[in-house]
């Protein structure tokens, strides 16, 4: 009976452990798809966002700078774009773990910081004339009425990044601790930083080149 007991609790330990590697394995798996195809199109969003807002939006009551400041917000907004494509991930992470408290005390949050950081950044636009200066000429919309809307998309940011950074690194360390050290077996700088950075440096090229070949042809067009 005992020599019974050994080996199931071997065989369990066996498949808790192939378990264990599986999830930082499909962790980092769901991370990169997500970022293969996120980070370009936040790259190219940001190039873009007048030409597409113009596409959809440009005509009717929307005139000329309404879409410029409607891309201004489609700009900042681009951001959260990222952080809520990985939240989706991360979440699914803390059910895979058996944990539903902590990513929602997170969530929540998350929440008040997006709506404390959102009345800051309308006051701070409305009232202090250098920072509002600096974010209207990043954005080009200096000479636009009511750039004091992005205070509001700056908030929401703001408050996506932080939660899914939040999410990302308490998944992180929650995993190592309840899943017996099994991520070591897994090299993180290969299978997730190097991907990373070279989906980065990618997105950024990529993005370089639609700025030049935007710059030398829009005119003819």
């Amino acid at each position: 009976l005992n020599t019974i007991e050994m080996s199931a609790a071997k065989t369990f330990k066996y498949i808790w452990f192939v378990h264990n590697a599986n999830f930082f394995q499909n962790l980092f798996i769901g991370i990169r798809t997500i970022a293969f195809w996120v980070v370009p199109c936040a790259f190219l969003f940001i190039i873009l966002r007048a030409h597409i807002v113009r596409a959809v939006l440009g005509s009717g009551i929307f005139d000329w700078s309404d879409t410029r400041l409607t891309a201004a917000v489609f700009a900042v907004l681009v951001p959260a774009l990222i952080g809520s494509s990985f939240t989706l991930l991360f979440l699914r992470g803390f059910y895979a773990l058996k944990s539903t408290w902590l990513p929602l005390g997170i969530n929540v949050f998350s929440f008040f910081i997006s709506i404390a950081s959102t009345f800051y950044f309308v006051q701070i636009l409305e009232n202090n004339a250098s920072f509002a200066h600096t974010i209207y000429t990043l954005f080009r919309i200096g000479d636009v009425v009511g750039g004091e809307i992005l205070g509001v998309s700056l908030g929401y940011a703001l408050g996506i990044i932080i939660n899914a950074i939040c999410l990302m690194v308490l998944l992180f360390v929650l995993a190592k601790k309840n899943l017996n050290g099994s991520h070591k077996k897994i090299s993180t700088k290969k299978e997730l930083f190097i991907p990373l950075l070279l989906i980065f440096f990618a997105s950024l090229i990529g993005a370089g080149a639609s700025y030049g070949i935007l710059f030398l042809f829009g005119p003819l067009f």
